[in-house]
């Protein structure tokens, strides 16, 4: 194992998963390596590319990455519920990501800890009535979420200098 590869952060509780078709490992190690020295308690690599192409061939993986060949293509999400199904068993979160992003510095700690908040209540339940009531493709379910996220507390607690709007606006 490269010394790149080694645990460098706490493990967090934070499963993920990278669907690969027809991508060799060895292309997207920069990435594994962000995701094990910023903790992530596991990762995992399905593999679905059909039989005849091994995305993991001459590549042992190091501890933390579970690798998974489905020898055929199951589909975005198809794949990706394979590991969901195990990480949620084991850790709080769960991450799905493509092969070709770059994790920020700390992300996945901050993620985590974004995750843990505390949400404005009130806006939190508009958005969840708007999603119960109304069909997404509605024009006033899209204007209502979006209006609800901008004029929320956390959010303007978060990006402005002060409250400028409350979600009574939104409705």
């Amino acid at each position: 194992m490269s010394q790149s590869l080694e645990r460098t952060a706490e493990p967090l509780s934070l499963g993920a998963s990278i669907v690969l078709y027809r991508t060799p490992v060895r292309s997207i190690l920069p990435l594994v390596e962000q995701f094990l020295a910023q903790g992530v308690s596991l990762l995992y690599l399905i593999d679905n590319s059909p039989a005849g192409f091994d995305a993991f061939a001459g590549w042992e993986p190091p501890e933390r990455v579970v690798t998974i060949a489905t020898r055929i293509n199951l589909g975005y999400g198809r794949a990706n519920n394979i590991a969901i199904r195990d990480s949620v068993r084991r850790h709080e979160f769960h991450l799905v990501c493509n092969p070709d992003i770059t994790l920020g510095a700390n992300l996945l700690t901050e993620l985590c800890d974004y995750l843990r908040r505390n949400p404005d209540e009130a806006a939190y339940n508009a958005w969840v009535n708007t999603l119960k009531n109304k069909p997404l493709r509605d024009p006033d379910a899209a204007r209502s979420m979006v209006c609800n996220f901008l004029n929320s507390t956390e959010y303007q607690n978060r990006f402005s200098i002060h409250a400028t709007h409350t979600t009574r606006e939104c409705n």
